[in-house]
């Protein structure tokens, strides 16, 4: 395969790692999602780097040979058709962080013994990180259940008193990559 279509692939997934590397690290059991948080800002460069190789490989790829190289047409042909394969593994890594579906969990029910605590979390990037944050919060001791919304930034968690408190809770989601502040009691 050409360098410059790999070039291109591993560029793409660099830009969509701040999403795809939460998801890999769940899928390994790994708790600190956050980490990759620090690609977002660099996503928009990253994408016009792939795009931009992406680019070149195709004018590598379809532009006019000098008549002296007429011997390496199968090369030519292996090229572009690994070109057209790759090319749908580019975008799609490049769209992944807009597709990715919020997950549903039940709704927090009220009772007399577990706290029920609104917080707005900051540092997520994407439905991904949401996903991530409330996974691994709903995995920790003390969290009866833990809803996180991407869209408007909360987090809402309904806790065990005797085994959470909020500055536990607090230093959770500070380990997982992102940061709390406590809305209230609602």
């Amino acid at each position: 395969m050409n360098k410059t279509i790999i070039g291109s692939v591993l560029t793409a997934f660099g830009a969509s790692l701040c999403c795809t590397g939460p998801i890999i690290l769940m899928a390994l059991g790994v708790t600190s999602v956050g980490i990759f948080s620090f690609i977002e800002p660099l996503r928009p460069f990253l994408t016009i780097f792939a795009l931009g190789i992406l680019g070149y490989s195709f004018y590598s790829a379809f532009r006019k040979q000098p008549d002296c190289c007429e011997a390496d047409l199968q090369k030519q042909k292996t090229r572009k058709i690994s070109l057209f394969i790759m090319t749908p593994v580019i975008i799609g890594f490049l769209l992944l962080p807009n597709f990715i579906p919020a997950e549903d969990v039940s709704a927090i029910t009220e009772n007399n013994t577990d706290l029920i605590s609104e917080w707005t979390v900051t540092g997520m990037t994407c439905q991904g990180c949401a996903n991530g944050l409330q996974n691994a919060m709903n995995n920790m001791e003390g969290i009866i259940k833990c809803q996180v919304d991407y869209e408007t930034r909360i987090m809402k968690c309904q806790t065990n008193p005797k085994l959470m408190t909020d500055g536990k809770l607090m230093d959770l989601v500070t380990k997982v990559g992102y940061q709390a502040v406590r809305n209230g009691d609602s």
